[in-house]
């Protein structure tokens, strides 16, 4: 087995995924949990009482709610 050819594949996801979980917490306009933004220090449930997701279209990141 190539080792490093698993260990970069595995960082690349890792990268990915970080870039996601980054672009996903800078859409959500609210601090909720663990997730704090001191630009936006409040709660808002009537607003952001929903899921976000993401997918990839010819190879870009798209948010949906």
């Amino acid at each position: 087995m190539n080792w490093g050819g698993v260990a970069a594949w595995e960082m690349a996801n890792l990268i990915t995924l970080g870039e996601l979980v980054t672009m996903a917490a800078l859409a959500r306009e609210e601090s909720r949990g663990a997730h704090y933004r001191s630009d936006f220090p409040q709660r808002e449930d009537e607003l952001w009482q929903k899921h976000i997701f993401l997918r990839r279209e010819e190879g870009v990141p798209v948010l949906e709610w």
